[in-house]
């Protein structure tokens, strides 16, 4: 018995499976299409049309709604029409803005958030996301929006071939939330997964990753990088294999080599048993400070999409231009700072000492220095070490910022105490 295809289909399928079947010396349809022998078509025509790879033939190709950008290692941004020599499967809903000015150079302070320089390698110059900038350059350093802009054209080129994990931290109220929205539109809602590190061995987690560009931690905790579980973000970032199971049944594994996107408002802590290097490669971190804008607008993020969404995404794509030009990641000594605080969990400890520990002639015990750090956490709103965390990372900091070390006996009432000569509490 036939199946209900319309009659010109069906021919085709009749002629094309007759062709296909002949030539491997395998029995004629005849006339009559069952179920069974559309099935054994369709499987015939997968395994001789399967283009193993082919999605990684180019690496360097961003999917916008207006076409197809190509970009060079030389830092050639050519805008191209959508054709089916394309394979993409990561689509981006923006549009690629392009303007006629052969490598115009963007001056001023959104010149600087643009991070573009005058390069005879740039076809077009993008259209300028003002309100987007101004809004950045409120919440963060301009070598910090130059940061962000490569980071996220690298996320639009997909893959994580720097291998890097971009924490963005402050405190609630200084933008970061509206920032994420305009950063998870950009890459796009299909293309993002949810990171939940508690779960990330469990038995189906992984399989939600598929086909996805970014995997992103919204607000997480102190703790979101110090569970057992967190140690399998080296593998999701750094190009390993990651087995996966389907619900209903089907196991495979799938490349490690996602954008990883954290916000936060603490200073984040990796296992104290993991050397510092392996995160120290890996993590970039950006700090908002407070927005010098006097009132809230609602749904900020969305208003700037609505108005520049096509200019920033421009923007981003600039900014993987720049990032295969210089070949990585270059961060300031003040980026490398705060990568180290999250390494070797040295954060607040240092900027306690910084703030209310100085050179002298006095002293100060290890008991009077740990009751001024839980004050200066609480008036700062900084999260605590435990007690032997703060006395570890206190002896490593006292020696790095004012070369003392531990003496076994600071006199108080009488009795030896542990403590540091030559520092003292500021009052």
């Amino acid at each position: 018995k036939s199946v209900g295809l319309n009659e010109r289909v069906r021919s085709c399928i009749l002629e094309l499976g007759d062709e296909l079947l002949d030539q491997q010396n395998r029995l004629k349809f005849g006339t009559m299409l069952t179920p069974h022998r559309v099935r054994e078509v369709i499987e015939f025509l997968k395994g001789i049309t399967e283009m193993a790879c082919e999605f990684d033939a180019d690496p360097n190709l961003v999917h916008a709604s207006s076409g197809v950008i190509r970009l060079t290692e030389s830092g050639l941004v050519a805008p191209l029409t959508h054709s089916p020599r394309h394979y993409l499967r990561n689509a981006h809903d923006f549009r690629f803005v392009r303007t006629p000015a052969w490598g115009r150079l963007v001056g001023g302070l959104a010149g600087l958030a643009l991070g573009m320089k005058k390069n005879p390698f740039d076809l077009y110059s993008c259209q300028r996301p003002t309100k987007f900038l101004k809004y950045l350059c409120s919440m963060m350093d301009p070598e910090d929006v130059e940061l962000l802009q490569l980071w996220i054209g690298s996320v639009l080129l997909g893959g994580n071939r720097h291998q890097k994990i971009l924490v963005l931290s402050g405190s609630t109220g200084c933008g970061k939330s509206q920032l994420s929205v305009v950063i998870e539109a950009l890459v796009g809602e299909e293309n993002i997964g949810s990171l939940r590190t508690d779960n990330l061995r469990k038995r189906f987690e992984t399989s939600s990753f598929i086909g996805k560009q970014l995997l992103v931690g919204a607000d997480v905790s102190k703790d979101f990088l110090s569970g057992k579980q967190a140690e399998m973000l080296k593998s999701l970032t750094g190009g390993d294999s990651v087995p996966f199971e389907v619900k209903g049944g089907g196991f495979g594994s799938l490349k490690g080599n996602f954008g990883v996107f954290v916000s936060t408002n603490h200073t984040l802590r990796v296992p104290s048993t993991d050397k510092p290097e392996s995160w120290r490669r890996r993590l970039m971190a950006i700090e908002c400070k407070p927005r010098s804008y006097s009132e809230e607008i609602p749904n900020f993020g969305e208003k700037l999409l609505r108005e520049e969404g096509d200019q920033i995404f421009t923007w981003a794509v600039y900014g993987a231009a720049k990032l295969l030009r210089q070949g990585g990641f270059a961060l300031s000594s003040e980026q490398q700072e705060r990568v180290e605080d999250i390494a070797v969990m040295r954060g607040s400890v240092r900027s306690f000492l910084q703030a209310e520990v100085r050179k002298g002639e006095g002293n100060c015990t290890s008991e009077e220095a740990e009751a001024a750090y839980r004050e200066y956490c609480l008036e700062t709103s900084k999260d605590p070490l435990n007690a032997r965390e703060f006395q570890t990372r206190l002896g490593d900091e006292m020696k790095s910022l004012f070369g003392v070390s531990k003496s076994n006996n600071l006199k108080r009432n009488g009795r030896d105490k542990r403590g540091y000569r030559g520092v003292e509490l500021e009052s």
